[in-house]
């Protein structure tokens, strides 16, 4: 009785394939908390694993989420950040980034990691440039406009990338966009500190004044007189 119809068994077969996905998945979920916590030590194989895990998985909001905050949390250590870059991870980052919009908590854990791996090594940010950390980092702050995390760490994420693009075409670095989300964070939070500070520091390191920016910004002649200038 328990066997299927010839009729109904390509369903049955799905579901099965499903349950057996989800199954891995979980197993998945499970190994990556493991290396979050520590119990098997933090070498490199588990940074393959962590990244390996990532691509397999490049659906699941909880694996992305997962091995994001891991990355992160070993990109506090510049050598590790090193590693990071070195391994492949950055294409994974920032398409985990573009495939999982609507995840504040993923962009936020992303913000940081693009800021510490940008601070580490000038192989780092080019890499990060190349696969379009501008325009995501851009869309990530467009997107969760009512983030305050998002926005303070946007902001430093994209200073974090100003040397960068003096090296890089419009193709890949458009000013005004970037200027406009940095700008848009003060106006989100005028009153933060946090923010003010992240947005401030950002526009001086693209070379501008932040208080000639705000000003300039709401009139459009200003505006392009300012971004055609040097800062």
């Amino acid at each position: 009785d328990n066997i299927p119809s010839f009729g109904h068994s390509k369903e049955y077969k799905k579901r099965r394939a499903k349950r057996a996905a989800r199954k891995e998945e979980k197993a998945a979920i499970a190994r990556l908390k493991a290396i979050g916590n520590g119990s098997n030590g933090r070498g490199g194989g588990d940074l393959i694993d962590i990244v390996a895990t990532m691509r397999q998985y490049a659906t699941s909001d909880e694996v992305q989420l997962l091995g994001a905050t891991e990355l992160y949390e070993r990109s506090k250590s510049k050598s590790e950040g090193k590693l990071i870059g070195r391994s492949g991870a950055i294409a994974t980052i920032l398409d985990s980034m573009k495939y999982h919009r609507k995840s504040a908590d993923l962009h936020l854990a992303c913000c940081k990691l693009i800021r510490n791996l940008a601070s580490c090594t000038d192989h780092n940010c080019k890499v990060l440039v190349k696969y379009c950390a501008f325009s995501l980092l851009c869309d990530t702050m467009e997107g969760h406009q009512e983030e305050i995390g998002i926005q303070s760490r946007g902001c430093a994420a994209l200073a974090s990338l100003s040397d960068e693009s003096t090296r890089t075409d419009e193709t890949l670095f458009d000013k005004v966009r970037v200027l406009g989300c940095i700008v848009g964070a003060v106006s989100a939070f005028p009153e933060q500190e946090e923010t003010l500070r992240a947005a401030y520091s950002a526009l001086k390191a693209y070379g501008y004044k932040p208080m000639k920016v705000l000003s300039a910004w709401q009139d459009p002649s200003a505006r392009c007189k300012l971004i055609s200038s040097s800062g």
